[in-house]
This record gives structure tokens, C-alpha cells and sequence, in this order.
């Protein structure tokens, strides 16, 4: 059974024993990593991150790049972050640095360093369907109709792990991919609260 809570209650109103095992008691401000990558990850910078989190906590992020990808959104997304004052680090220290670091648009493997803080992802499908590098790709050309993105607990194997929600949206027929994006960027949104 899946978790019902969404993040941003988690964040900003956590119990002291909370499902997830966060050190939050409530008083105290939530370290919060994120490493956004990708347009996925730039759609997320360009929303007011410390209202989403309900500005108890504080942010951190590390910026991916994509091989092969045709656009690089690095720019993008390191503007964004700039102009809201949440500063960037590399993906190690974000990591090493953060109670609870969430992966949104991240294509490459996270090696965590020992003790770091819980790390949850966003996948944009509604896991377990099309695990890999490309699922909105996949769900439009295969004319799925409908898709998702889903919040896990994140493991070493990609795209596994318990999973804490799903959103799911309309792909109706010839969705442009960047439709999809925003309609996965809305409901990235709505999982963190």
C-alpha cells in the first residue's frame, strides 16, 4: 500500500515519528536537496520551491547535465535557482548535507556517501510501467492515453524502490512532449503539496 502523504506536508508539518524516519520535529527547519536535471528538473526550478516546501526548510540543489541531450537546461535551471537564493553545490555535498534529498529529472546514478539523508525520486511514469531513461517519450508513442509520475524511495537499481505516490494525467492523442512535461511538471507539484 502506498503512502498517502505528500511531501510538503511531510516537510511542513512532520510529526517526530514520521513513516519515512526523517529527522523532523516540527520546530526545527528540514535540509532539503534537490538535484533537478533536464527539462523535467527546469520546469520544477522555474516554481517558487520555498513556498512548495512552506518555507521551512532549507534548500539545496546540484545541477545534472544530460548526455546527448539536444538542449542543455543546466543554464536554465541555474538561473532559476539563483534568482530564488537557493544555493547550488555539487550532487555529493547536496547529498551529504541534506535530511532529504529529492531527484527530479535526473538521468545518471546517485552514489550516495555513507550517512547521507533519505533520497526520493520522481520518475515520470506511474512505476512500475516504463522504467528507464524515457517514459513520457515511450507513453506518448505508444498512445497510452494517460501516464503519471511517481515518488519512490530510491535504491542502487534504477527506477525501483517503494513507492510513496503517483500522480497520474491525460496524454490525449498527438500530445506534444512538451505538453507532457508540463502536465508532469503540474503533477510533481501537486505530490509535493
Amino acid at each position: 500500500m502506498r503512502d498517502p502523504t505528500r511531501v510538503g506536508t511531510l516537510v511542513g508539518a512532520m510529526p517526530a515519528n514520521n513513516q519515512l524516519g526523517l529527522p523532523f520535529d516540527g520546530k526545527s527547519r528540514l535540509n532539503v536537496g534537490l538535484l533537478l536535471s533536464g527539462p523535467l528538473g527546469s520546469r520544477i526550478a522555474e516554481l517558487n520551491l520555498y513556498k512548495m516546501f512552506r518555507g521551512k526548510s532549507n534548500l539545496m540543489a546540484s545541477i545534472g547535465t544530460t548526455p546527448g541531450m539536444q538542449q542543455d537546461f543546466a543554464k536554465g535551471i541555474e538561473k532559476s535557482l539563483t534568482a530564488q537564493g537557493i544555493e547550488t553545490l555539487e550532487s555529493k555535498e547536496v547529498l551529504a548535507k541534506s535530511d532529504l534529498t529529492l531527484c527530479i529529472g535526473w538521468r545518471s546514478i546517485v552514489e550516495r556517501p555513507h550517512g547521507s539523508g533519505l533520497l526520493l525520486a520522481f520518475h515520470d511514469s506511474m512505476l512500475p510501467k516504463l522504467r528507464g531513461w524515457n517514459p513520457l517519450v515511450s507513453a506518448i508513442e505508444l498512445g497510452m492515453g494517460s501516464t503519471g509520475v511517481t515518488l519512490f524511495m530510491a535504491q542502487d537499481t534504477p527506477d525501483t524502490g517503494p513507492i510513496i505516490d503517483q500522480e497520474s494525467f491525460p496524454l490525449p492523442e498527438r500530445t506534444d512532449i512538451n505538453i507532457a512535461l508540463d502536465y508532469a511538471a503540474d503533477a510533481i507539484r501537486v505530490v509535493i503539496g
